[in-house]
C-alpha cells in the first residue's frame, strides 16, 4: 500500500507528521528509545558490578537449577514434548 500511495500528497503529509511526532517523542523522552546494544551494555555493566557477590552467584545458580528442574518436569510429564525434544536432538547430531 505504501508503494501505491508513495506520491499521494495526503500520504506524504501524514508520513511527515508521523516523522515529526516520532522526533518529538525521542527528544522529549530519550529514555524510552534505547537500542538493544545499549540495553546489552547496561546489563553487562550491572553483571560485572556484582559478578563476585556471593548472593548474586547463588541467585544465578538457583535460577539455573530451577530452569533445569522445570525442563525435566515438563519432559517427564508431557510425552509429546519429550518426543519432540528427542527428534530435535537426533536431528542436531
Amino acid at each position: 500500500m505504501r508503494n501505491k500511495f508513495e506520491a499521494d500528497p495526503q500520504y506524504l503529509a501524514l508520513a511527515e507528521q508521523a516523522r515529526i511526532a516520532q522526533a518529538k517523542l525521542e527528544a522529549d523522552y530519550p529514555g524510552l528509545f534505547v537500542t538493544d546494544e545499549e540495553l546489552r551494555a547496561r546489563r553487562q555493566k550491572a553483571m560485572q558490578a556484582v559478578k563476585d557477590d556471593p548472593g548474586f552467584k547463588k541467585a544465578v545458580n538457583d535460577r539455573g537449577q530451577a530452569y533445569r528442574e522445570q525442563q525435566e518436569y515438563l519432559l517427564m510429564n508431557d510425552e509429546r514434548l519429550a518426543e519432540l525434544v528427542e527428534r530435535i536432538d537426533r536431528t542436531n547430531q
